[in-house]
């Protein structure tokens, strides 16, 4: 299922989330290019947590908060069956790649994680190198920038 609405405001999101919880069918889900508000987020999060059926969810040109990208990342925690993450979001930093290093250490099931970002901020570059370094998870990398700052 592939939604495209870049006008998407809190109301569809929500919509999302209730339908995702009692899915039996929908395997892939595509966001792309979507306006996701932070209590919008927090209902697609609870539903990828009890989710059963959805393997593959594409985040891609999404404008969020880093709450709502944070709530999201930490429901995979929970996730058994997700194996392919898009993530494709304006700007990550040291918080966001932390949190996604903390789920890769929990989640068994991801097999490929995608993330692209227009500037990536890291103050020591730890979180990152963390979740570069994991084995079992194939990492896909596409900055556009990356600032390092000290």
């Amino acid at each position: 299922m592939c939604i495209r609405d870049r006008y998407q405001r809190r109301v569809h999101g929500i919509a999302i989330g209730e339908a995702l919880k009692v899915n039996k069918t929908v395997v892939l889900l595509d966001l792309k290019i979507n306006y996701i508000e932070d209590e919008a987020a927090e209902t697609i999060s609870e539903a990828i947590r009890v989710n059963e059926r959805l393997e593959y969810l594409a985040l891609n040109k999404i404008f969020i908060g880093k709450k709502g990208i944070e709530t999201i990342i930490e429901s995979l925690k929970a996730n058994k069956v997700l194996k392919h993450l898009e993530l494709d979001i304006a700007f990550l930093e040291d918080r966001i790649w932390t949190a996604i290093s903390d789920m890769l250490e929990v989640n068994k099931t991801l097999e490929v994680l995608e993330v692209t970002s227009d500037v990536v901020r890291t103050k020591n570059n730890r979180p990152l190198e963390k979740v570069t370094r994991t084995k079992r998870v194939k990492i896909k990398l596409h900055p556009s920038l990356f600032l390092y700052i000290a």
